[in-house]
């Protein structure tokens, strides 16, 4: 008896519009939760580590100090800088009593979970936001924004970090990375399946961080200061998602395609260290993905284009009905009518990418 390819093709079909119209519906219901605005009373402590970002402090501190939300202290940590990172640091202390400066003398480890331990351990509050010196916010409400679930109920808050916008094809492959990344983190934890999140735009209590035991070999690999901080903790931690469009931090993409292939494997290569389920439900989209091309490749192959060409059509339309909405909730709208070839392209990337990892894993971190 034949493999019914043709069958298997249209099922694959409708379990990646499945898979779409899961993201679409968690993120508006993400979107659609209102958090109340932190109070002034509550003081925040926001931590930011640094290791030669002398031009992006520069550039961002005057946006990120400026919020409406005055109860704060900056913990800004130079993470043993080679450049003027720490002068930049010590010279806004002098303008900002608010501003505290941490200076990391040497690294023991790749990536910055030692200064983000240090950081964390002399913030003087409870409630703790977390951010990069590339970042900018959306908003002069991004601390009341982000820390009102922690004045609340819950211990961790998971925010969206989308990247700017440039010109060019090439801008619109590393959003679109971006953006399923963040679709995969915030529509799995707003289903009760936390199982990661970013740096650029994270909340916490101190309490909830300082209970966190990375594994012992994680310690040696240069990303995973946040995602695996996350892992960890949502088994038992209570966690929110927030996407209020003026809770988003901004930060721009990788100047080029070299850089971010190196900051893409640096990511992955914490994927290991995921528990075994949060690996599992991964693998789906882009294992589905695969097969659903592989199919499509094959019914090319064997004469029934007319078929494959049908069910690819189907698919792209509705893709692009259901994901309309999704990339207009994540500020990435432009990427809506590409999304069938941006989407291709992102299955060639994971394979890549994953078989360099197998290859040879990295370890640095700047």
């Amino acid at each position: 008896m034949a493999f019914p390819l043709p069958a298997f093709f249209i099922f694959l079909s409708f379990v990646l519009l499945f898979l779409h119209a899961f993201v679409r519906r968690q993120l508006l219901r993400g979107r659609n939760k209102k958090l109340r605005s932190l109070a002034g009373g509550h003081p925040v402590s926001v931590v930011i580590c640094a290791r030669n970002e002398e031009a992006n402090l520069r550039k961002n501190l005057p946006f990120l100090l400026d919020q409406t939300h005055r109860n704060s202290e900056w913990i800004l940590v130079d993470d043993a800088s080679e450049d003027a990172t720490l002068e930049v640091m010590k010279e806004w202390a002098q303008k900002d009593k608010r501003i505290h400066v941490i200076a990391m003398g040497s690294k023991n480890h790749p990536g910055k979970k030692e200064a983000l331990s240090k950081g964390v351990a002399a913030a003087r509050h409870e409630l703790i936001l977390l951010t990069d010196a590339d970042c900018r916010p959306a908003s002069r409400q991004w601390i009341s924004r982000m820390a009102a679930g922690l004045a609340q109920e819950h211990e961790l808050i998971l925010g969206y970090a989308p990247l700017q916008r440039s010109k060019g094809f090439c801008s619109k492959l590393m959003r679109f990375d971006a953006a399923v990344v963040a679709m995969h983190y915030l529509s799995l934890a707003q289903s009760g399946r936390p199982y990661m999140g970013v740096g650029r735009n994270m909340a916490c209590r101190k309490s909830l961080y300082e209970c966190y035991r990375p594994q012992p070999a994680a310690r040696r690999i240069a990303s995973g200061d946040d995602d695996l901080f996350v892992n960890a903790v949502a088994p038992k931690a209570r966690i929110e998602v927030c996407l209020d469009p003026l809770s988003y931090m901004y930060s721009p993409h990788a100047p080029g395609l070299r850089m971010w292939w190196h900051q893409k494997r640096r990511h992955l290569s914490a994927g290991k260290y995921y528990q075994p389920g949060d690996l599992l439900l991964l693998a789906v989209y882009p294992l589905s993905l695969l097969f659903f091309y592989l199919s499509f490749a094959a019914l090319l192959i064997s004469g029934s284009a007319f078929i494959a060409l049908i069910v690819w059509l189907f698919y792209a339309f509705f893709a692009l009905i259901i994901t309309s909405r999704t990339f207009g909730i994540l500020d990435q709208r432009d990427l809506r009518f590409a999304m069938p070839l941006l989407e291709f392209l992102y299955l060639v990337q994971q394979i890549v990418i994953n078989l360099s990892l197998i290859l040879k894993r990295p370890v640095r971190w700047k």
